[in-house]
């Protein structure tokens, strides 16, 4: 039912009785002036179930039948407190919309209050049955044609585009979408091969897809060996996309005032670490939003800061984490928190980890001993071997399986490119950690495929990429396997 019609629906029950939440009788007149010395009671309220800016009708008594101190509060299952858009009240109906902020929650309860001029305490009114939160979540293909075998990289529009290898991708300030590809070898869980237009073998490509203009653009083709998960920079004068490589030192700059044309560059070694590059390299970039450096943290677990201006690099951490993997690195991707700007959460994919850095709280730490803070994933609590696997729940129990890129929507909440279980996970960084869950948003862990639509049938294969828009709202999906961009609309 559109929201529209739905209002008309609950206009219409205006004079109907709903059936009681409770069978209590309480004092205050409906319809009648708020009355500070009798309480608030909550009898029902249509619909039963919605998800944000659903329009609701409070049942009750004692509202009062102006809106002055009157408040509707929606508290979740962390018992946070969300205050409802308050449209109206007459006395005995409350009209009011579902907020914001209730991501993935699923019960939630509802009060309604009166703050009382000369009272230090509001007269508040609860209900005794929840109120069933349901987050909307539609996953639909918005570059390429869906393939599982190899095909050539062609650019076109967005649904002729034809992609052989799309790993990684960001966004820049007007939501183009910049498609890094390159090959994965067959000890990945799943091989795939990059090529050219022609049908050859390329050592890697990067794309634009522009969703307003409906093209696609090949920016770099074979040019750059092993590119890997980009970043942009919304640095004024400076706005550009970097891109890692497998190279050493090496990276690529693609500036927007030369409409996004590639330039190799090296990042300069730092004089105290000058074998740093050696048999070592960079998965991911991340663009830090207050000091606009690019940081990274290397195959060997490095934490490195580079100076977009200079190229000179800086080691902050000797490793991060407290696992090595196999040749003793682990491939790492990056975000930083939009709630805490200086907090860098750092995903180890072979590891199946999450850890964090602050930044701004490294003075004083001992480069060589100081790895971060575990954050989530069995592994850091158990050991790898525990850590491997799917498990939502508690983030010290949580379990994943080769996580690959990370970001983060303007809310708090991490989104995780979960590329061997082919489902896309997320946590709320805004709760403490011992309360803060792993929740799988879309996708059925362990079973690949391709399917648009919602929560409980969209499929993806080995998905590597994630990246949100500049608002922070809409989140994409490099589904690798499939070799597609896919969108999350959430709601």
């Amino acid at each position: 039912m559109r929201r529209s019609e739905l209002w008309l629906y609950l206009t219409l029950l205006l004079g109907c009785g709903l059936t009681a939440c409770s069978d209590k009788e309480t004092a205050g007149s409906a319809g009648a002036p708020f009355n500070a010395n009798a309480p608030i009671s909550i009898t029902d309220f249509y619909p039963d179930s919605g998800g944000i800016a659903t329009p609701m009708i409070i049942s009750g008594t004692n509202f009062g039948t102006d809106t002055t101190g009157l408040k509707v509060f929606f508290i979740d299952e962390n018992n946070v407190r969300h205050r409802g858009g308050l449209v109206s009240t007459n006395g005995e109906k409350i009209y009011c919309y579902v907020p914001s902020g209730l991501t993935y929650m699923r019960k939630i309860g509802l009060q309604v209050e009166r703050t009382v001029q000369g009272k230090t305490e509001p007269v508040v009114g609860t209900c005794d049955r929840p109120f069933y939160y349901k987050t909307q979540t539609a996953v639909t293909t918005v570059v390429g044609q869906v393939s599982t075998t190899e095909q050539p990289t062609k650019a076109a529009t967005l649904s002729t585009t034809t992609l052989s290898a799309p790993l990684y991708i960001c966004l820049d300030d007007e939501d183009n979408i910049f498609i890094v590809e390159r090959r994965l070898g067959a000890a990945r869980p799943q091989a795939i091969t990059c090529k050219k237009s022609d049908g050859s073998n390329s050592k890697g490509n990067v794309l634009r897809a522009s969703l307003t203009k409906d093209e696609v653009v090949m920016l770099s083709e074979d040019q750059f060996n092993l590119p890997n998960a980009p970043a942009f920079s919304d640095e004024p004068g400076m706005e550009a996309v970097y891109v890692p490589s497998d190279e050493g030192m090496g990276f690529m700059q693609l500036s927007k005032s030369t409409d996004y044309q590639p330039r190799a560059l090296l990042a300069l070694k730092n004089d105290k670490f000058p074998e740093i590059d050696k048999n070592n390299w960079k998965f991911s970039f991340v663009v830090n939003k207050v000091d606009k450096q690019i940081y990274t943290v290397m195959h060997g677990g490095q934490l490195v800061r580079i100076d977009p201006r200079t190229r000179r690099t800086e080691v902050l951490l000797k490793k991060v984490g407290i696992h090595g993997y196999q040749d003793g690195g682990t491939d790492s991707y990056f975000a930083f928190s939009p709630i805490e700007p200086n907090k860098l959460f750092v995903c180890q994919s072979d590891n199946n980890e999450i850890w964090t850095v602050d930044i701004d709280q490294l003075e004083g730490k001992d480069i060589d001993n100081y790895h971060g803070e575990s954050y989530a994933g069995r592994g850091c609590y158990e050991g790898l071997s525990a850590g491997r696997g799917w498990e939502d729940g508690l983030l010290k129990n949580a379990k994943f399986y080769y996580p690959r890129q990370i970001c983060f929507t303007k809310d708090g909440k991490l989104y995780i490119a979960d590329s061997g279980n082919s489902c896309i996970r997320s946590i709320d960084t805004t709760l403490p950690p011992d309360k803060a869950t792993v929740t799988t948003v879309v996708g059925i862990p362990g079973s690949h495929g391709h399917q648009d639509g919602g929560p409980d049938i969209a499929k993806f294969r080995y998905p590597y990429g994630v990246a949100v828009s500049a608002d922070g709202s809409i989140v994409y999906v490099a589904d690798t396997g499939n070799r597609v961009i896919r969108k999350l609309s959430i709601e």
